[in-house]
């Protein structure tokens, strides 16, 4: 599939689907914020893979909307993903110009920003993808150490990346696969922040990031302190992330050149060539060439007839001095 063209219709139909995203996490952010997060994060999650048979071959298919195909869905990983699917599905039918891959890292985008978290920058311009490889680096229940430093490898992030990123992922687990209930007056208002850090260290079950690992246990230690820290960097980390593989002409960039009064995140803007003697608010301008004025007339003209009195004169003294 080609790339969309993110023109002014683009753009409209992203702040569309970013309203109704909204909507849909606001009637319960229990249930749909985790939903969408999760989405997102997986979605994107392969990255860098290299097929069998194909050892020249770096798939870098990044955040292409597969998830939502049956073969990705039905992967032990993505159980409790489905929901996620149909309800974006919904808003898809309300705004047909999107890509799945640009509305499901729009929908991880709303989830966090909707529930407190930091403001991510979107840039869309995704490519849809049906493929999906049979043994695809999905995630696994299992990691430890040596798989985890793989997975940062594959997809080229640093180790506070993939701290932050854990982070933000797992202190929301999925919800159970049913009907949402609406807003619970008895649970406390979801809230994305650094608590999945605090004690962590202490917990009897120890995460794999504090286990006889320096490295990554640094940023537990800066994440469980400082909430302001770990915002500003899993904003950073979740924008690299849902920007992998976005691509012009199988190469990875994110230097697009945007359609004419278009930015790169899809929004107009206000660079128009004014017509000729209107402004970019399309009112008139001032700018005229003024008319003459009455008096200035007249002065060119007195000037033009004493110059004619004058060489009327001196021809006729000069040929009375000739004679």
């Amino acid at each position: 599939m080609a790339p969309p063209q993110v023109d002014y219709a683009y753009g409209k139909q992203i702040e569309s689907a970013r309203q109704q995203l909204n909507e849909l996490i606001s009637k319960d952010k229990r249930y749909y914020a985790p939903l969408m997060l999760h989405l997102a994060l997986h979605d994107a999650g392969i990255y860098g893979f290299m097929t069998d048979g194909a050892k020249d071959y770096l798939m870098k298919r990044g955040p292409n909307g597969s998830i939502g195909t049956q073969a990705e869905l039905s992967h032990p990983s993505n159980k409790g993903l489905k929901k996620a699917v149909e309800h974006c599905d919904e808003v898809k039918r309300n705004n047909k110009k999107i890509t799945y891959a640009d509305l499901y890292q729009l929908a991880g985008v709303v989830a966090v920003q909707n529930t407190g978290g930091p403001p991510i920058e979107f840039v869309p311009g995704r490519e849809d993808s049906t493929k999906f490889p049979d043994k695809a680096p999905l995630k696994s229940n299992e990691l430890d150490e040596s798989i985890l430093e793989k997975i940062r490898e594959r997809m080229d992030l640093e180790k506070k990346d993939m701290v932050a990123l854990f982070g933000g992922l797992h202190q929301w687990s999925l919800p159970p696969d049913e009907t949402p209930k609406g807003k619970q007056q008895n649970l406390p208002e979801l809230k994305f922040d650094n608590s999945y850090f605090i004690g962590l260290k202490t917990r009897e079950k120890q995460n794999l990031f504090v286990k006889d690992n320096e490295q990554y246990g640094q940023w537990v230690d800066t994440y469980e302190k400082d909430n302001n820290a770990f915002l500003a960097d899993y904003a950073a980390a979740h924008k690299k992330v849902s920007e992998l593989g976005i691509s012009v002409a199988g190469e990875q960039t994110d230097q697009r050149t945007p359609a004419p009064g278009m930015s790169v995140a899809g929004k107009q803007t206000d660079q128009k060539t004014p017509a000729p003697g209107m402004s970019v608010a399309g009112k008139q301008t001032d700018q005229k060439t003024p008319a003459p004025s009455r008096n200035r007339v007249r002065l060119v003209q007195g000037i033009g007839i004493a110059v004619v009195t004058t060489a009327i004169i001196l021809g006729f003294f000069l040929s009375r001095r000739s004679k």
